[in-house]
């Protein structure tokens, strides 16, 4: 079948356009001058996929800390819910920019506040916390043997999840850091894991 010459110039149209956009996510993630190689892959992969951009045009924030409203907002986005549709959580301390995540994720028993009424938007998030809100949000399951000494009964099975599918081995071979301050570069790993990135590894210190 002979193709239009119209048609023809709206394929090679879309086509550079495809090339175009990739070019530009790729671009994006390289330029920030913060990732090293260890999470470059996982930068690039949450850039292009539009869970997150960085702090600035040149730094993605890696060694900061991550508020939970921002998490909620990067995990929403990662399960491309729809977040105009869930009812409000009922918490007050929420910002614009966090509402509908927060709200959809409260609905799917992802989440929970610090009290009925506050969400702690503005709390960083833990390592223990993360280990629970991705465990639920990607429905992981599984169960090891953790030589963790910092692990409680509340955290123990959203941590045998992580280890058990390779998102995260813990900070050291005896402790996973639960109460210690996940930092987005952390995250941004921990979600491209999550997402079916794993890589299988020996020991993470992180």
């Amino acid at each position: 079948m002979k193709l239009s010459k119209s048609y023809r110039m709206f394929i090679a149209t879309a086509a550079t356009a495809v090339l175009v956009t990739s070019a530009v996510s790729s671009s994006a993630a390289a330029s920030f001058t913060d990732v090293s190689d260890r999470y470059k892959e996982a930068v690039d992969y949450l850039v292009d996929q539009e869970i997150t951009n960085g702090l600035t045009d040149t730094t993605f924030g890696v060694t900061d800390q991550i508020k939970r409203g921002d998490a909620a907002v990067m995990i929403a986005r990662a399960l491309d819910l729809d977040r105009s549709s869930a009812p409000e959580s009922g918490f007050t301390d929420v910002p614009e920019r966090a509402r509908e995540s927060v709200n959809i994720l409260k609905q799917q028993g992802i989440i929970n506040g610090k009290t009925d009424v506050k969400f702690g938007a503005e709390d960083t998030l833990t390592r223990g916390e993360m280990a629970i809100i991705l465990s639920r949000a990607y429905a992981l399951t599984g169960s090891s043997i953790l030589s963790f000494t910092d692990v409680g009964d509340r955290y123990l099975d959203a941590v045998q999840a992580m280890v058990y599918n390779g998102i995260t081995q813990g900070k050291t071979e005896t402790q996973f850091g639960t109460q210690q301050e996940i930092m987005r570069g952390e995250f941004a790993l921990f979600i491209y894991r999550a997402e079916g990135n794993v890589t299988p590894e020996v020991i993470e210190v992180n």
